[in-house]
This record gives structure tokens, C-alpha cells and sequence, in this order.
């Protein structure tokens, strides 16, 4: 990723998906990174980013509007966050206004990329062309059938499979 820009980490469940993308948001050119998952799952992320890499500062986005990130909940000015959480519903609320700010993201369950350009993962594929690095975490890529895998790696690498017609 660090390379490339792009990458798919289809490991099976358990088997460190997670520290993957914790071992990329460590390079500091990969910061400020955003991380896209569902939505049990922020305060699982935000845990595992403070045990393996205890110095960043991570911030779960609490509401799908935009609001400023620089304030403490006490409106006290704090420094702009290393990691940002995000789930799934409210990246498109937040899309524009993120993409400016961020270098990397990381889509986990990455499966979730499967619509490509509709409006549930149209904010997904917008970020996926604004920042450097972009990594995509799953144990399932696909569902249903292998023509999902051209969203996802769409999202992940864009462009780098042609159109869908020519894939």
C-alpha cells in the first residue's frame, strides 16, 4: 500500500485484518487516515488503534453531519485527529467535507464497496479518489456473484480495471 496506493487484505476471519490497517495508518504519510466500517464497529477500531499504536489520536465521529473536529466535547481546542471512525452511514454526511483533510482511508468490511457508484457507496468511491492511500479489509469480497469484485477493487485501485463493460 505504502507502494502502490491500493490494497485488498482478503485474510479469513481472526487473522489480523485489522493490524494490517493499523500497520498502515503507523507511517505518518498515511495520516490523517479515515476509517470507514460498520456500525458496531467504531469503538472496536478506536480500542485496537490505542493498543497498537497508543500515541495517535483517534476520534469516532459521533453524528452524521459535520461538525469540528478540532473541538473537545467541552468546546476546548484539541489537536485535528490522526484516525478518524467513521461507519458506513454517515460517510455521506461527511464526504466532502472530510476529503480534503484526510490522506488515507480504510474501508473494513470492504464487501460493503460492492454497489460501486450508487448512492449507499457513492461517498466511498468519491474519497477512494481524493486521498493517496486506500486500503479495503474483508474475509468475504463477494456475495453473490464475481462481478462484485470490480466495485470493490474500483473503489480500491480506480481505474486500474478499465470500465465495467471492459472487465
Amino acid at each position: 500500500t505504502l507502494k502502490t496506493g491500493s490494497l485488498l487484505c482478503a485474510d479469513d476471519v481472526g487473522l489480523g485484518k485489522t493490524a494490517v490497517g493499523i500497520g498502515v495508518i503507523a507511517d505518518p504519510e498515511s495520516r490523517p487516515a479515515l476509517v470507514v466500517t460498520l456500525t458496531h464497529l467504531p469503538i472496536q477500531w478506536k480500542r485496537e488503534c490505542e493498543k497498537f499504536c497508543p500515541s495517535l489520536r483517534v476520534h469516532v465521529i459521533k453524528k452524521g453531519t459535520p461538525y469540528d473536529l478540532t473541538k473537545t466535547r467541552h468546546k476546548q481546542p484539541a489537536a485535528f485527529p490522526d484516525v478518524i471512525v467513521i461507519n458506513n452511514h454517515k460517510l455521506n454526511g461527511w464526504a466532502e467535507t472530510i476529503a480534503p483533510l484526510i490522506k488515507s482511508v480504510i474501508f473494513d468490511e470492504a464487501q460493503e464497496l460492492r454497489c460501486g457508484r450508487s448512492l449507499k457507496c457513492g461517498a466511498a468511491d468519491f474519497l477512494s479518489r481524493k486521498v493517496s492511500r486506500r486500503i479495503g479489509l474483508t474475509a468475504t469480497p463477494i456475495y453473490n456473484y464475481g462481478g462484485e469484485i470490480y466495485n470493490v477493487i474500483d473503489t480500491l485501485a480506480p481505474e486500474s480495471l478499465g470500465t465495467y463493460a471492459e472487465f
